[in-house]
């Protein structure tokens, strides 16, 4: 019974010949068939694209850009050419679809000729069609279907050689475009500091005109003032002017009858004598009369002649304020002030200007009154000389009959001049009514004035402030632009032509395709050696069971030397695999050790299969565990790329943790999977042993099926 638990009694039976010693070194060598030669195969296939060919054709015919030549296509295929990531053939449109539809080239690709139109599309002055440029790539899978895809993961290189090539001279153009704005906004910047220092001085002079239009609107309200008091003494100027000429007619009819009497009654002295003292009565009457109108018409003159003055001084401050306008470059400055010239000209002309018919004929009716008053009143005029004439020598009635005559002719001339000075006083009166009328309207529009010179004045202070900030800002922009020389522009344009680089960086350090596939050929070497032993060895001794020794001890002494066989894989597939690929483990000893824990998992999982389900059903079982490991694993794949059922029993599969545990000693990224996967292939291997413990006290009892099993291994 002790027998049973010795590690060379299953062993012993290959000792007998030497072609069982053979096989059983077979067996154990066997599993680098499935890790070793695999992953010296395919350790780096990436790594070796740069030989295969690959057909690359330029068609481009070019294009023309600002009178500048561009062969974008030239350029493309010069940096592919450069590139050397693969075996680049530049050959022609027909050697390139021969070599792919042969054989000879694994794919193609081609500029078109509208290659360098479609890249210059975007750039066109006139009538812009832009488009994107097309690389035209010919692949084949009867050259095989990985070519296919190493040839569309190459297009990814060639559109970034694309994007550097041509993405930089574009980037050029705009920053050529940039500097050139900077250009101009500067120039804009001097201009509108120029407008600004302008708009200030024409803010300066709407000051000016809007102080001038105050005092003009002041002005013409004085004039306004002016002309009613000179309209209500004008009116006052009629009146007495009408009774002045009832009074000379009734005076000139006197004189009549005086001069008739004198005539008729020359004989009759004493008649004439008193009638003459009547008849200078009346000129005293009158004279008190033409004394009350020359008062009256002084005060109108006054009154007129201060009319004349205010009208002359506005027109003189119009004229300051058209100088003031004139001055100003404005257009409409320049019409204003030709209107106000022309308004202070009819000031100065018409109504009671200083040049005016109207100030004529109150100058000649006044001096017309003063002659009256002079004749009547003072003792040396004619008149009265002609009274004292007459008074002196009435006794000489030739003198006085002439003295009446003269007196008769004064008379009328006195009548006809007090009829003037009527009419004139009534033209007087409607010039100061027209003037009254023009001098409201003037007050009027230059209060519109006034109001339109403030605001003119306060949106230019808006303006000159609005062009001090655009300068401002517009300086500050150009500043913003930045100077570049033409190599510091063609150098920036090459960064943000292609501003992204990749800087790589890997935890678990930089592995080839073999590397990253050995955790996973590891597992399935070993797993495939454990099936391999069986063939050979017996999952357990029947004689041992058949002694009557406990299924446990049966179970570990049938486990023990596949357990011998399974180290001896482990280190024949470590071993081999570190001495003929470049693999580096970050921890050596661990890999052994976990290879042999992972080993021994398998060689109790067969052992369980072939226990549980007798040899035939228990291999085929084994194999079909292994094809559900395999994709269940995530050895190749990512889990979460797979199925949701793989999913679901991902976590159950004893190469999960192998595979895992392999990851974790090969590349020294260690963590609590490590851990895990120790935990659980030690569980797996209690969970295998326990059930082939159940098989082996079940076969204790030899059943029909187990003497003539279905299926014979």
């Amino acid at each position: 019974m002790i027998s049973g638990l010795q590690l060379g009694t299953e062993l012993k039976r290959f000792n007998r010949f030497k072609l069982s010693r053979i096989a059983l070194i077979i067996v154990a060598l066997m599993p680098i068939l499935y890790s070793t030669l695999y992953l010296w195969s395919y350790w780096n296939p990436f790594g070796q694209i740069d030989r295969v060919p690959v057909a690359l054709v330029n068609s481009d015919r070019g294009a023309t850009v600002e009178g500048k030549k561009l062969e974008a296509g030239k350029q493309v295929a010069d940096g592919l050419l450069e590139d050397k990531s693969l075996n680049w053939q530049k050959v022609s449109h027909q050697e390139a679809i021969d070599g792919v539809r042969e054989g000879r080239y694994y794919f193609a690709v081609e500029l078109p000729e509208d290659f360098s139109e479609a890249i210059a599309s975007p750039a066109q002055k006139e009538n812009p069609q832009p488009k994107k440029a097309t690389l035209q790539a010919t692949y084949n899978d009867a050259n095989g279907y990985l070519s296919t895809m190493i040839g569309e993961n190459a297009m990814r290189v060639v559109i970034n050689v694309v994007g550097e090539k041509i993405g930089s001279q574009a980037v050029d153009k705009l920053l050529v475009g940039l500097l050139d704005a900077g250009t101009g906004i500067m120039r804009a910047a001097d201009g509108s500091e120029k407008l600004s220092t302008g708009i200030g001085k024409l803010y300066d002079g709407s000051g000016e005109l809007s102080d001038g239009l105050h005092k003009a609107k002041d002005g013409t309200a004085q004039l306004a003032d002016g002309t009613d008091r000179l309209v209500d003494g004008t009116g006052q100027l009629k009146d007495g002017s009408s009774r002045l000429a009832d009074g000379t007619d009734q005076l000139a009819d006197g004189v009549d009858q005086l001069a008739a009497g004198v005539g008729a009654a020359a004989g009759t002295i004493n008649d004439v004598q008193g009638k003459a003292n009547a008849l200078r009565t009346q000129v005293d009457s009158f004279g008190q009369r033409v004394s009350t109108a020359t008062s009256q018409v002084s005060q109108l003159e006054a009154i007129a002649r201060e009319a004349s003055s205010t009208q002359g001084q506005s027109a003189q401050e119009i004229r300051n304020v058209a100088d003031t306008l004139a001055s100003l470059p404005d257009p409409a400055s320049q019409n204003a002030a030709r209107r106000l010239n022309a308004l202070a000209d009819q000031f100065e002309k018409q109504g009671l200007g200083p040049q005016s018919d109207a100030m004529a004929k109150v100058n000649e009716v006044t001096g017309g009154v003063r002659d009256l008053n002079y004749q009547f009143n003072d003792p040396n005029s004619d008149l009265r000389g002609a009274f004292t004439k007459v008074s002196d020598g009435i006794a000489k009635f030739g003198q006085l009959q002439d003295g009446v005559n003269r007196l008769q002719d004064g008379a009328h001339q006195l009548r006809d001049g007090a009829h003037q000075l009527d009419n004139g006083i009534g033209q007087l009166q409607d010039g100061a009514v027209q003037l009254q009328d023009g001098s409201h309207q003037l007050r009027d529009g230059s209060v519109k004035l006034s109001d339109g010179a403030d605001r003119l004045h306060d949106g230019l202070a808006e303006a000159r402030d609005g062009s001090k900030e655009l300068s401002t800002g517009l300086r500050d922009g150009a500043n913003s632009v930045p100077t570049w020389t033409p190599t510091q522009r063609q150098d920036i344009a090459s960064v943000m032509g292609g501003p992204v680089q990749v800087s790589d960086h890997n935890d678990a350090g930089n592995n080839t395709f073999g590397a990253g596939l050995a955790p996973f050929f590891f597992a399935l070497a070993l797993y495939i050696g454990a099936i391999l032993m069986f063939l050979l060895i017996n999952p357990i001794q029947r004689r041992a069971i058949a002694s009557g020794i406990s299924p446990l001890r049966a179970a570990v002494a049938g486990f023990l030397s596949p357990a011998v066989i399974g180290i001896a894989q482990t280190f024949a597939v470590v071993g081999l695999t570190l001495l003929a690929t470049p693999l580096h483990a970050s921890t050596i000893v661990g890999l052994f050790v976990f290879g042999i824990l992972v080993s021994l998992v398998y060689v109790a999982f067969n052992q369980m299969f072939l226990m549980l389900l007798t040899p035939g059903p228990g291999r085929v079982a084994s194999m079909a565990f292994l094809m559900i490991q395999v994709v269940a694993s995530g050895g190749l794949y990512p889990i979460e790329t797979e199925p949701k059922f793989l999913q679901w029993i991902h976590p159950f599969m004893p190469m999960k943790y192998a595979v895992d545990g392999f990851r974790q000693v090969l590349y020294g990224d260690f963590d609590a999977r490590i851990v895990i996967s120790i935990v659980a292939l030690l569980a797996f291997t209690a969970f295998a042993l326990a059930i082939t413990t159940w098989s082996a006290a079940r076969d204790r009892t030899w059943t029909m099926k187990r003497l003539h099993p279905a299926i014979q291994i």
